[in-house]
């Protein structure tokens, strides 16, 4: 949970400005952005947008053509293809593996580059299942796929959760091909104000721009992000709260007869419950009964009727939920 100051702050902070329109660069967002990368990007390698949402329509838009080949390595965020099929694209499916707990290897990545795309579409971590790929792997990729004029959207929304050192989008100025989409809906969450932002050359960063609509980020939204980026004592308790919860959630869930656990190095976890019997709705539908929402995975591409992913919540929800998930597969 936020401290209630960064809000009070905030909204003080912004009671003479909201009769003016925003800042339609970010200007300040961005140099405390680049301050909290350490000097390693500079202003005109970052673009501030209307949630991350905002960021992928983006770049179909720039660089997406009809009939353009888009491989997107699935399960992952369905806005994908919502953005590359409205621009007409081809899109190309590459499925993770379960049985290699939805890693990704060198060998499988250069396999999207032989169907010879106009661009890629990856999550690190990924979404639905959490985990971390193998950063020097990826990075091998990028430098492959530049090599052939493949563009890489990296979507390191969920990078928060892990801590900077995973995340690549302070080397992404170097690379002639991606871009990196990191977001504050997830680690902070604010949902409801859309506040992302990406990475990239700048050359990449002014196409985007002409695509992007004026003052599509609020005052609010710009004056808040810039508070939660400096918040480290928040941010550091906030990575350690999730990670000991996570550990703490695996273990009880571990002991659950017949449950299958991904890895994850994020608020989330996906789940297998195809040896309990229970399919995804009936237990989206029984556990909603006790005020509890979990995910129903069975509509992500390459997933069927028995994934769930759940959330790493609070020590008092989290038993809630690991006691009656336990009864129900009892009772199967």
């Amino acid at each position: 949970m936020i401290p209630k100051n960064i809000y009070k702050d905030t909204l003080d902070e912004i009671s003479n400005q909201i009769a003016k329109y925003p800042d339609s660069n970010s200007n300040r967002l961005k140099k405390t952005l680049c301050s909290y990368f350490k000097g390693k990007l500079e202003p005109e390698n970052m673009i501030v947008t209307n949630g991350s949402m905002e960021l992928i329509s983006l770049f179909a838009d720039t660089f997406i053509q009809k009939n353009n080949k888009v491989v997107i390595y699935q399960p992952s965020f369905s806005e994908y293809y919502w953005a590359v099929n409205k621009r007409n694209g081809r899109v190309i499916n590459i499925f993770r593996d379960p049985l290699k707990e939805f890693q990704l290897n060198l060998n499988e990545l250069e396999k999207s580059l032989s169907y010879n795309p106009q661009c890629v579409f990856i999550s690190n971590p990924n979404n639905p299942n959490g985990s971390l790929d193998d950063i020097n792997i990826i990075e091998k990729f990028i430098s492959l796929a530049e090599e052939e004029n493949i563009l890489i959207f990296l979507d390191e929304a969920f990078i928060d959760f892990t801590g900077e050192t995973n995340s690549i989008i302070t080397k992404a100025r170097k690379y002639n091909n991606l871009l990196v989409a990191r977001s504050f809906t997830k680690f902070f969450g604010i949902p409801g104000l859309r506040i992302g932002y990406g990475g990239a050359n700048s050359e990449i960063i002014e196409l985007l721009k002409k695509f992007q609509i004026p003052w599509s980020v609020n005052c609010f939204a710009q004056n808040l992000a810039e508070k939660l980026i400096k918040s480290n004592d928040f941010i550091n308790k906030s990575i350690n709260f999730f990670q000991n919860e996570r550990e703490y959630v695996v273990k009880k869930l571990s002991n659950i007869k017949n449950l299958k656990l991904y890895s994850s190095d994020t608020n989330f976890l996906l789940i297998n419950t195809e040896k309990t019997h229970l399919d995804s709705q009936f237990l989206l539908n029984e556990l909603i009964k006790h005020d509890i929402l979990i995910r129903n995975c069975s509509n992500y591409e390459g997933l069927d009727k028995y994934y769930i992913r759940i959330a790493i919540k609070s020590r008092n929800h989290n038993n809630k939920l690991i006691n009656i998930l336990e009864s129900l597969i009892k009772q199967s």
